[in-house]
């Protein structure tokens, strides 16, 4: 498989995927770049096609379902206090919302029972 950057290798790998019957997502976080995500058995994997260049990678895990929401709201939490002591790094007369301040667990709750 020869992957290609640009334009025309995103199109020719997504067509690749398309062939192996391999559905995938495409996201565009920067001004520079297009991302395609697709799972495999026990692997999420992301490939960056930029204009002159594309690179990849993979994360794999068991794929184990948990249980445990608590351990899911530990996990948010986690990123939501990286994420807020990142922002105040950048600006740091700046005060959290105190919307933030909400139960997650009670957010977390109705998003698995829809």
């Amino acid at each position: 498989m020869n992957v290609r950057p640009g334009l025309t290798g995103l199109l020719a790998f997504l067509t690749y995927l398309d062939d192996q019957n391999i559905m995938c997502d495409l996201m565009h976080t920067s001004p520079s770049d297009i991302n395609v995500y697709f799972t495999l058995v026990g692997k999420r994997v992301e490939v960056r096609f930029e204009e002159n260049e594309v690179d990849w990678c993979c994360f794999t895990g068991d794929e184990s379902m948990e249980t445990d929401f608590s351990e899911l709201e530990a996990l948010i939490k986690a990123h939501i206090s990286t994420r807020e002591r990142a922002s105040h790094k950048q600006n740091p007369g700046s005060q959290c919302p105190k919307s933030r301040n909400h139960s997650w667990s009670a957010a977390i709750s109705r998003i698995w029972l829809c």
